[in-house]
């Protein structure tokens, strides 16, 4: 259903459009991916807002004349249905993960011959925006931001998943980070052929087959890529460009106050290959515990004997 008397783009999903009988579609919030558009709606019957994603995958899919429902561009009606299953493993996996850090799934549905996920409205910015918009010091990053986060992963692990897509837009911030975007977690126990799924920074070299081995170490890899961007605003190389020659910028190219053990701590665990990383979050985030307190006692002993001789 919809509101009429209002121009249709063939793109969007018109202001006022109901999904479900109660989701008010309001708004696009974010710029459409590769495959899903973002909805701000409001549930008609409680009045909360809510997060609306919209399986659309623009080169498989079109608005048909109504500017609701989705068509095949190919005819291929058989396909598009097995796609919308699988967008659709996004919610029934969140559903399953029971963590706090996790983002809220709410609902998921079939309709206008594609599928809906909807989750909880988090009033917040993503991870990116968060550290343009605040300078935090190392200790309030890890404290507030990245051990929480690491807390989640872990969670996450247990529970035989593995993201696959951590990236700092994939985090949003609001008083904890919450973990957001399970469209590419698989559980990394099964032997089957995993689909590709790639962000060029963020996603190791076994990524770039469907028949590699991928576990917690890989997900390791992507912690890391987001510990590189905290320190230096961009991200790692992506591996591509480092499998002939690796050329990998070292942390304290960008930032000098970084201590030679964290930065080889960063650059370990942004290794091709996965046996050099940290197998284990718990492993990663000793490691990288140690390495800050090797930072703060070095800060407390120069600050003691710089007040012992002035």
């Amino acid at each position: 259903m919809v509101i009429h008397n209002q121009k249709v783009d063939y793109l969007y999903l018109p202001k006022g459009t109901i999904l479900n009988d109660k989701y008010l579609v309001k708004d696009k919030l974010v710029p459409k991916s590769n495959l899903s558009i973002v909805y701000l709606a409001v549930n008609s019957i409680t009045g909360e807002k809510v997060i609306v994603k919209e399986f659309f995958p623009q080169e498989l899919v079109l608005r048909d004349l109504d500017g609701i429902k989705v068509v095949p561009k190919y005819s291929n009606q058989k396909s598009l249905k097995k796609e919308v299953s699988f967008f659709l493993q996004e919610a029934k996996i969140m559903k399953q993960i029971k963590s706090p850090g996790v983002a809220c799934c709410y609902d998921y549905f079939k309709a206008n011959n594609t599928g809906y996920i909807v989750l909880k409205y988090y009033q917040g910015a993503n991870l990116k925006d968060y550290f343009k918009q605040q300078q935090l010091d190392l200790r309030k990053f890890l404290l507030q931001v990245f051990y929480p986060l690491l807390k989640t992963v872990a969670s996450i692990h247990e529970q035989n998943y593995i993201h696959r897509d951590l990236k700092p837009t994939n985090i949003i911030y609001t008083d904890k980070p919450i973990l957001i975007d399970f469209g590419s977690a698989v559980q990394y126990t099964t032997t089957e052929n995993k689909r590709r799924v790639l962000t060029p920074g963020y996603s190791p070299l076994e990524f770039h087959s469907e028949e590699s081995k991928q576990g917690p170490s890989s997900d390791v890899y992507s912690l890391a890529a987001i510990l590189y961007y905290y320190f230096t605003f961009q991200p790692p190389l992506a591996v591509k460009e480092r499998i002939i020659e690796d050329s990998l910028l070292p942390v304290s190219e960008f930032n000098p106050w970084v201590s030679q053990g964290l930065n080889d701590f960063i650059i370990r665990n942004l290794s091709l290959e996965s046996k050099y990383r940290d197998q284990s979050i718990a492993e990663f985030r000793l490691n990288l515990r140690l390495e800050y307190l090797k930072i703060k006692s070095k800060k407390i002993l120069k600050s003691f004997f710089s007040n012992l001789f002035s």
